[in-house]
């Protein structure tokens, strides 16, 4: 349990003394808004690894067996969205702005919906592939 607790505080001084001065040096060098950062290069950052381990997953299928790298990929998502927001809002009580929240849980709900789809109809256009982001900026405005 004690090398637990360790390796948290390890990841939390890690995170803070090295990822989150990066992402605001790239941030302002990009010229992004604080949240336009927080939503493309913070989740960038942190799912790189599930996003390229499915896609080895996704590449290596056979017979249409990757709903397992799908799965975990959702997985992931909904388990930052839900325990890890409600374990921070338990230990240290915040409010939230409501607009950016809302537009955030909006997009999430959006790009969910076009995944599910294009899995669905087993057949990725490329209107599909690029709508997203557009759709990220405009809102970011």
């Amino acid at each position: 349990f004690i090398w637990l607790v360790m390796l948290f505080i390890f990841l939390g001084t890690i995170a803070d003394e090295y990822f989150t001065p990066s992402l605001i040096v790239m941030s302002q060098l990009l010229r992004m808004n604080q949240n336009l950062a927080g939503v493309t290069l913070l989740a960038l950052g942190n799912g790189a690894p599930d996003i390229f381990s499915a896609f080895s997953a996704i590449s290596r299928a056979e017979n249409g067996e990757a709903g397992l790298a799908i799965g975990a990929l959702f997985g992931a998502g909904m388990f930052v969205t839900t325990v890890v927001t409600g374990l921070v809002s338990i230990c240290t009580p915040f409010s939230l702005t409501q607009r950016p929240f809302m537009r955030d849980i909006i997009f999430y709900i959006f790009a969910c919906y076009m995944t599910f789809y294009v899995l669905w109809d087993n057949n990725l256009k490329l209107y599909e592939a690029i709508c997203k982001y557009p759709i990220l900026i405009i809102v970011n405005l």
